[in-house]
């Protein structure tokens, strides 16, 4: 098995829907967080103003397994992250 270097191999994950995906997780995570810490709102705050439970806020912040936004639900400032080079349903050669 040949050595390779962290860019080569980062380089190689940015060829895979997976990648892209997990970013976005980790990106939208830390969006969230960030934002309930500016404007001191609670998890249990967070999902008595969206209609979700407060267990449902944990995982999502977590990151324990994948959480799809409810519909409707938006979350000021936060903005879809971006993928350069890739377009929708780009990224496996």
């Amino acid at each position: 098995m040949s050595k390779k270097s962290f860019s080569a191999l980062f380089e190689a994950a940015e060829c895979h829907d997976e990648y892209w995906t997990e970013r976005a997780i980790i990106e939208f995570t830390e969006a969230l967080s960030r934002w309930m810490e500016a404007k001191r709102v609670s998890r249990a705050k967070l999902a008595a103003a969206i209609g979700v439970s407060q267990p449902y806020i944990s995982k999502v912040l977590k990151g324990n397994r994948r959480q799809r936004r409810p519909p409707g639900i938006e979350i000021p400032g936060y903005r879809q992250p971006s993928h350069p080079g890739l377009s929708p349903g780009q990224g496996r050669p």
